[in-house]
């Protein structure tokens, strides 16, 4: 009988450990490009598929994308980052399995004889919890911090090979105070 009951514990034990090995929360941004044409205007859609999960997240909570845009000039022949945060968003994310959020959004990125093209996508999680609190994961503790994704370049692989899968995009965490 003792055995039965430190076999029945050291299953249980081990069973939680496993749980636990698996990662709290992880982030992921895919994006591709699609040419925008019609007889008077030409240039590229990006297409963004953010996807989050974290597993300290309680049951009955909702999580929004909040997003942006990196503006970008041309400057002596160089693209230049001018403004974050244009073209502003929120875009709640729907629940893809437990724990794990996903939405996708689009953009105009360029035009044709444009001056200036969106590189990136700027982003915060806006968590709204059972309980009514709210909450934001933007990568760290800065009072104005956020993840950045550069966004896909035409010339990547992944968007001549599989363009409608996408790349998976660089995610950076921007940290302002």
């Amino acid at each position: 009988m003792r055995y039965l009951i430190l076999t029945a514990l050291a299953t249980i034990f081990s069973y939680s450990a496993s749980v636990h090995a698996e990662p709290i929360r992880s982030l992921s941004v895919k994006g591709n490009l699609q040419p925008s044409t019609s007889n008077y205007y030409s240039g590229m859609n990006g297409q963004f598929v953010v996807s989050y999960a974290n597993h300290s997240i309680p049951w009955g909570s909702r999580v929004f994308l909040r997003h942006g845009f990196l503006r970008s000039e041309f400057s002596q022949g160089e693209l230049m980052p001018v403004s974050s945060w244009n073209d502003q968003r929120i875009l709640e994310m729907t629940a893809s399995g437990p724990f794990t959020w996903q939405v996708a959004t689009a953009a105009q990125l360029y035009s044709r004889g444009s001056s200036w093209q969106y590189t990136a996508i700027d982003f915060v999680l806006e968590i709204h919890l059972s309980n009514g609190e709210v909450n934001f994961d933007k990568g760290s503790d800065s009072v104005l911090g956020y993840f950045e994704a550069v966004a896909p370049r035409y010339d990547d692989v992944c968007n001549q090979v599989n363009s409608t899968a996408g790349c998976e995009l660089q995610i950076k965490e921007v940290i302002q105070n």
